[in-house]
């Protein structure tokens, strides 16, 4: 088995010359399973927060990172410990909300006061793709 490792500051340039290199690895005799863990296509969701109405609320930018963080960074929050080992317990929404961004509006955000506030109510979501 042989692994290349190909690296550069230009992403456009590493997409391009990944892919052509790959296609070139096809037309090698021997070579078999030809294949890349490059994930050109890869969506990046932008959280927008409007900072005007989050003040108005009483949400900070910090509370929003933290409710994010929390639902989807997988934080622990707490150790089981056994008479034989330890367990991390880690925080996370379920599977299904993970895959949907329009699940983020589902998410809310405490306050200052301590009031509930969606995330849509404070924040625009937005889809990019990289390629």
């Amino acid at each position: 088995m042989y692994q290349f490792t190909l690296q550069s500051g230009d992403l456009n340039l590493l997409y391009s010359s990944a892919a052509a290199f790959e296609k070139r690895l096809h037309n090698v005799p021997g070579l078999t399973d030809v294949n890349s863990d490059l994930q050109i296509s890869s969506p990046t969701l932008s959280v927008n927060i409007d900072h005007d109405r989050a003040s108005a609320l009483g949400v900070s930018e910090g509370q929003i990172e933290s409710a994010l963080n929390n639902a989807y960074g997988q934080p622990q929050i707490s150790t089981i410990y056994t008479q034989v080992d330890s367990y991390w317990v880690m925080l996370e929404v379920l599977p299904q909300y993970q895959r949907d961004m329009n699940s983020l509006g589902l998410l809310y955000v405490r306050s200052s006061n301590g009031n509930l506030v969606p995330l849509n109510a404070v924040a625009s979501l937005r889809l990019e793709w990289d390629r």
